[in-house]
């Protein structure tokens, strides 16, 4: 129903809270997940007891392969807004910094972002949910901005996606842009 009211009124954003759901279950609520992976809208998460910051810091988490293939018009409406500065974050493997900093930092992405202030970082950690709360903190980000993966069925009901990890383990609004459909 939400989605399809967003369509009707031709929505620019869908924001929804996000809590833990039953007392020790360790899960994040599931409607958040269903709108972050099934919506063409972008999708604001704010966690449980997350108090309004402007958005001076905003961490954009993205895996250089996909890095052309999604909406940020609500990014770049959020960083003009309040004059943000914009970290891209590509987390990489241990050893592989080096060639995931080349992908990254592309003409293409500098050119998307080339009005804004911005820079390109690479954080070495196995461990996804961990290098992107090593992000955050290292910014001291208001605001994690992350370009949902398209997951199976079954990932998605037993909370084994990315995105709920890392939504379960943050303490910052989640901003999830979506696809460009090609």
């Amino acid at each position: 129903q939400i989605i399809a009211i967003a369509k009707k009124n031709n929505v620019a954003l869908i924001v929804t809270g996000s809590k833990e759901t039953a007392a020790g279950s360790g899960l994040v609520g599931g409607l958040v997940y269903d709108l972050m992976h099934a919506s063409l809208f972008p999708i604001l998460a704010v966690p449980m007891g997350c108090t309004f910051t402007p958005y001076h810091k905003i961490v954009l988490a993205m895996d250089p392969k996909s890095r052309n293939d999604y909406d940020d018009s609500v990014l770049v409406n959020f960083i003009l807004a309040f004059h943000s500065s914009l970290v891209i974050t590509a987390i990489a493997e241990p050893g592989t910094q080096e060639k995931v900093l080349k992908d990254a930092a592309t003409v293409a992405i500098e050119m998307r972002y080339a009005e804004m202030m911005h820079m390109i970082q690479v954080i070495e950690n196995e461990n996804l949910e961990k290098g992107v709360q090593k992000a955050i903190k290292d910014n001291d980000a208001e605001l994690l901005v992350i370009v949902p993966h398209r997951n199976h069925y079954i990932d998605r009901m037993m909370r084994l996606t990315k995105t709920q990890k890392v939504l379960k383990n943050i303490n910052v609004p989640l901003l999830t842009l979506p696809r460009v459909l090609r």
